[in-house]
C-alpha cells in the first residue's frame, strides 16, 4: 500500500474534523480464507463475530495501528497492506 495514500487519508480526516481514527484488517490465507474473531461472551458485544480493529494511538500512523491491532488480536505479524477497502 502506497504511503502517501495512507497519508492522504489521515490528511482528509483531520481536515473533516475526525479525532479519532480506527483501522480494521481483512485478513487472509493462501486458500482466500478469511481470518474473524469472536468476542469474548463476558465483553461488550459478546460472542459477535469481527474482523481484527482498533482505535490508533495519538500520532500513531495508520499503517503501525493496523499492524499493532492485528498482532495485539491474534498474534499474527502482518506482511503486507494490499488495498484500502474503504472508509465510514
Amino acid at each position: 500500500m502506497d504511503e502517501a495514500f495512507i497519508d492522504q487519508l489521515t490528511a482528509e480526516a483531520e481536515r473533516d474534523g475526525i479525532a479519532t481514527l480506527a483501522v480494521g484488517a481483512v485478513v487472509t490465507d493462501e486458500a482466500g480464507r478469511v481470518l474473524l474473531l469472536r468476542r469474548n461472551p463476558e465483553d461488550f458485544m459478546g460472542g459477535q463475530w469481527e474482523l481484527p480493529s482498533g482505535k490508533t494511538d495519538p500520532g500513531e500512523r495508520l499503517a503501525a495501528a493496523l499492524a499493532r491491532e492485528v498482532k495485539e488480536e491474534t498474534g499474527l505479524e502482518l506482511t503486507a497492506i494490499t488495498a484500502h477497502l474503504g472508509a465510514l
